[in-house]
C-alpha cells in the first residue's frame, strides 16, 4: 500500500508502475498488477465538515513463499551457513546489476527490500 504520499499523483504512480512492471530478472521480485481505489470521506477543513476523496493505491507483487530477505539476511541466528548467504548475495548482486547495467534506461532504487529477492 501507498499510504498518503504527499505529492504522488496518478501520473507518478503510473510511471512508477510502467517503471517496475518491465523489470524481467529471476533474482526480482515481478510486479503482477496494481489497485486503485477512491472513497468519500468526512473530514474537518478550517472549522468546517467536509466530503472529501480519499485516494488508496497499492502495487501488488508475486508471492514470497519464503518471505522477505531481510529476516534471513539479518538474523545471525536463522540457521542459515554463510555459502547459502553467499549465494543469496550473489543473487541480489545479480539483480543489481540487471537494474543498474543491463536495463535501459536503467533503473534508480530506494527500497531493496521490495525489489530483490533469491
Amino acid at each position: 500500500m501507498l499510504y498518503d504520499m504527499p505529492g504522488l499523483d496518478e501520473d507518478q504512480f503510473r510511471h512508477e508502475f510502467n517503471n517496475l512492471s518491465r523489470l524481467q530478472h529471476p533474482n526480482i521480485v515481478r510486479l503482477v498488477g496494481y489497485c486503485h481505489e477512491i472513497r468519500k470521506t468526512c473530514v474537518e477543513h478550517h472549522g468546517r465538515v467536509i466530503f472529501a476523496d480519499r485516494i488508496r493505491l497499492a502495487l501488488c507483487f508475486e508471492y514470497m513463499t519464503f518471505g522477505s530477505l531481510d529476516k534471513y539476511l539479518s538474523d545471525e541466528y536463522s540457521g542459515l551457513d554463510w555459502n547459502v548467504r553467499y549465494t543469496i548475495i550473489k543473487g541480489i548482486c545479480k539483480g543489481l546489476k540487471y537494474l543498474h547495467e543491463e536495463l535501459r534506461p536503467p533503473i534508480s532504487h530506494l527500497d531493496l527490500n521490495q525489489l530483490i529477492y533469491c
